[in-house]
């Protein structure tokens, strides 16, 4: 029975002098893994400007015209107000922003950064503003990038963090990331 209370006055002698300590370590070195973050998406580009770019790969293009939609309703998701647009914007609003809401949502899960979308297109929250959708990264660090991007941009950004060469393309095609290094270093706040 002695032996059992000396093992746990050792055990509880290790913890209070940080014997025994490795869970620590391991939150030490997450946190550093995260700090980095900025470095890890660097080392990202490089690799792509390094690399061999892979060769093009067509999409499908057997798919019909799709008639455009003639207008279409925006609803702010700050105000909830509505804002009437005609073509070509009701193309967008019908389909590329739900995407691109989803692609931003999905870019934040990456752990790299927090990534959300601002958008102009309420015309009671915007007024005389022309429509356009900004992409706001949050680093750790604590600074912000914003720039105007579209659904291609968060289709770049989504295949370098993925750590590959190359995106999707609209029709399913795979395009080279390495001719968009320029584009991505932009929309990422990395020199």
């Amino acid at each position: 029975m002695n032996w059992v209370l000396i093992l746990l006055a050792a055990v509880a002698v290790g913890t209070v002098f940080g014997v025994g300590m490795g869970n620590h370590r391991k939150a030490n070195v997450a946190f550093q893994l995260v700090k980095n973050r900025r470095e890890d998406i660097r080392r990202l580009l490089e690799r792509v400007e390094l690399e061999e770019a892979p060769a093009y790969v067509p999409g499908a293009m057997c798919y019909g015209p799709m008639a455009h939609p003639e207008r279409a309703e925006y609803i702010c998701p700050v105000c909830g107000e509505r804002t009437l647009y005609g073509s070509p914007e009701a193309w967008f609003l019908q389909n590329d922003i739900h995407n691109m809401r989803r692609m931003a949502e999905g870019l934040s899960e990456t752990g790299y950064f927090e990534a959300f979308l601002e958008e102009t297109f309420c015309s009671f929250c915007n007024p005389g503003v022309q429509g356009s959708v900004r992409l706001v990264i949050v680093y750790e660090e604590g600074d912000t990038v914003k720039t105007v991007v579209n659904l291609q941009d968060l289709s770049m950004i989504q295949g370098l963090l993925r750590g590959g060469l190359v995106f999707p393309g609209g029709t399913d095609d795979l395009l080279p990331l390495k001719d968009r290094v320029d584009r991505l270093r932009t929309i990422l706040g990395i020199e």
